[in-house]
């Protein structure tokens, strides 16, 4: 009778024990995930980033990786406030860091990306702005290209530009992505990705990594694995989305460097998001509570339709998605004639004769099955 006594308060000893470390540990995972969302609703609501992004210029494909990589990396200013449900991301071409004719030098002159001028000076398209306007009645996103000369010298001209202009409802996340990544990159923005906690580890540097359920943009589905400092603000360190479909590399993968306790905020000084084999990196100058109206404004002028810009106009608020094209009134301002290499006119008049070919014998064909149908 005693022993078995005690073998029921033992076992009510042990039941309680795990029930308590159950419930510290559900504790802990609201705690985290409260926390995350109280500073990612600042970033939503009342947050102003700046800073300089700089990234490898994306040739679709056209040339391998290790050329690619040999093209100057394009560095632009960026700049993100938000305020209550009105948002703006804004990003505008500064310099190139490195050489062009290094470039040239590894991929050739008919690399499939550049072509020369009549004065041998190399062309090619470049994004110039990029911009995100997100206010009650909409959201707006447009990127803008431009040509650029660069002569032997390396001096940099742009000339003309076009502009692809997307509109959705205000509600929708389809043109989140761009100002996400910066987000992500100061450790903001994962708490509304995440539907589940599956476990917390402590690590020796006091930082936990956190394992849990989610979503890249609510409709890719996976898992995230951050690195978060909750004594700093729950700041993400490092971040790694892995999909469902492909769980052995990361589709996302972020890390961060040199915090800065700044304006009653902590953010990074340094950062790389990588996105689907895309890299970023960021230097963050500038992060502040409160917005900026010279922001908001500049992101809502620059996703205006403009007639002085060749543009494409997709608008998915109704559907299907409506598709229209505005053109320029006039010649873009310092615009000048492209002129192909000598390779690509070659190629050009090679598919003209082609044409001229099988034109002509479309005509003696139905020259003769007419005589034929006529008895002659």
């Amino acid at each position: 009778m005693c022993r078995n006594l005690i073998c029921l308060v033992v076992f009510a000893l042990v039941f309680d024990i795990s029930f308590s470390e159950r419930c510290n540990a559900q504790e802990e995972k609201a705690e985290l995930l409260a926390g995350m969302t109280s500073y990612d609703k600042i970033a939503a609501s009342s947050l102003l980033v700046e800073g300089s992004v700089s990234q490898h210029k994306d040739f679709g494909g056209k040339v391998s990786p290790s050329i690619e990589n040999t093209f100057p990396k394009v560095v632009s200013k960026f700049s993100y406030a938000s305020s209550g449900s009105n948002l703006a991301y804004t990003v505008e071409y500064l310099r190139l860091d490195g050489s062009v004719m290094d470039f040239i030098k590894s991929a050739g002159d008919d690399n499939g990306v550049t072509w020369k001028n009549d004065n041998g000076d190399m062309l090619f398209r470049i994004r110039t702005r990029e911009a995100l306007s997100i206010d009650e009645s909409r959201s707006a996103y447009t990127v803008s290209d431009s040509v650029l000369r660069v002569d032997l010298k390396e001096n940099h001209v742009i000339l003309g530009d076009s502009k692809n202009l997307v509109f959705s409802p205000a509600d929708s996340a389809r043109l989140l992505l761009p100002s996400r990544v910066m987000l992500w990159s100061i450790g903001r923005g994962f708490s509304d990705l995440i539907s589940e906690i599956d476990r917390i580890e402590k690590m020796p540097d006091e930082t936990l990594s956190v394992f849990a359920k989610g979503s890249f943009d609510g409709t890719i589905l996976g898992t995230w694995e951050l690195v978060l400092d909750r004594s700093s603000q729950f700041i993400v360190r490092q971040a790694k989305f892995f999909r469902a479909s492909e769980s052995e590399t990361a589709f996302v993968n972020m890390s961060n460097d040199g915090l800065v306790s700044e304006n009653e905020l902590v953010f990074p000084s340094v950062a790389r998001c990588l996105v689907s084999g895309r890299t970023k990196d960021f230097q963050i100058e500038r992060v502040a509570l409160g917005s900026s109206v010279e922001v908001l404004e500049r992101a809502k002028d620059y996703c205006a339709q403009s007639p002085e810009t060749d543009t494409i106009v997709i608008d998915y608020r109704v559907s299907p998605a409506a598709v229209s094209t505005i053109v320029a009134k006039g010649p873009a301002e310092h615009s000048e004639p492209l002129v192909l290499s000598s390779r690509r006119k070659q190629l050009s008049t090679i598919v003209f004769i082609n044409l001229s070919l099988v034109l002509l014998c479309l005509l003696v064909f139905f020259f003769f099955r007419r005589r034929k149908r006529g008895g002659v």
